[in-house]
């Protein structure tokens, strides 16, 4: 049986880049999320990975 987990995303880096800015989230639990916010967008969109 899995126990539901809910995820406390804390901010460990951002960095801007080409591509737009990169942010990098980690959770107490070991998990790790990726966000890009694209520069060649006007409004912002996220794309997630998450490990």
């Amino acid at each position: 049986m899995s126990e539901h987990h809910e995820h406390d995303w804390q901010e460990v880096s951002r960095h801007r880049t080409s591509t737009g800015v990169v942010t990098y989230l980690g959770c107490a639990c070991g998990r790790w999320q990726l966000s890009l916010v694209e520069a060649s967008l006007e409004e912002s969109s996220h794309i997630y990975v998450r490990s």
